[in-house]
C-alpha cells in the first residue's frame, strides 16, 4: 500500500474504533475548510506555520476529530512518515474542547493520537513514533506517562520516542483507557 492508501485504511479502521467506544465522534483527514480555519489562528498552536511546512509533504499523516454533523474541528493532529527510518513524526496535535466537560474528545486527544499512530505504524510496518518538540516540561511528562521516552535530540529536533511494539503493549494495558 502507498501512504495515501494506508492513511485511508487507518482512518476507516479508527472510525470503527470510535463508533464502538466514543459514539458521535468522527475522524477524517484535514480538509480545505479545516486548513482555512486553522490558518486563521484557531487554537493555540501555530497552525499556519504547520500547514505551510507539512500539509504538502508526500508522506503526510493528518487527521481531524469532529462531532457528527459539525464542520468545526474539535481536535487535529499532523505528522509525517519517514520511509527511510520507518518513523512517524507527530509534529502538531491540539484539542480545542478542553473547556467542554461533556465533549467525548476532552482529555483523550493524546490517547487517540497514539491509537491512530499505532494503527498507522502497524499498517505500514513502521518501527518508531516520535512526538516532535513538546512545548513544555508538563507536556513532556504527560507524554512520558504514555511510555514515550525522555526528550532527546535527534537530527536537531527535541523528540520523545516509543517503538511501535512498545506502543502496542502500552495501549493494551488497562491504565490507558479512553
Amino acid at each position: 500500500m502507498n501512504i495515501e492508501q494506508v492513511k485511508k485504511a487507518v482512518i476507516s479502521t479508527f472510525q470503527l474504533f470510535l463508533d464502538e467506544n466514543l459514539q458521535g465522534l468522527m475522524v477524517g483527514e484535514i480538509n480545505d475548510n479545516d486548513y482555512r480555519m486553522l490558518g486563521r489562528g484557531y487554537g493555540e498552536l501555530e497552525w499556519d506555520w504547520g500547514i505551510e511546512k507539512f500539509s504538502n509533504h508526500p508522506e503526510l499523516f493528518d487527521f481531524c476529530f469532529k462531532i457528527q454533523g459539525s464542520d468545526i474541528p474539535d481536535g487535529v493532529a499532523m505528522g509525517t512518515y519517514n520511509l527511510a527510518t520507518k518513523t512517524l513524526e507527530m509534529h502538531m496535535m491540539e484539542s480545542f474542547v478542553d473547556t467542554d466537560r461533556e465533549h467525548p474528545l476532552r482529555g483523550r486527544m493524546t490517547y487517540l493520537t497514539l491509537v491512530a499512530s499505532y494503527l498507522f505504524l502497524a499498517t505500514i510496518e513502521g518501527d518508531t513514533l516520535h512526538f516532535v518538540d513538546p512545548v513544555d516540561r508538563k507536556l513532556e511528562e504527560h507524554y512520558k506517562s504514555y511510555g514515550l521516552s525522555e526528550p532527546q535530540l535527534i537530527d536537531g529536533q527535541k523528540v520523545q520516542v516509543i517503538s511501535q511494539a512498545d506502543l502496542g503493549v502500552r495501549l493494551g494495558q488497562s491504565e490507558f483507557s479512553y
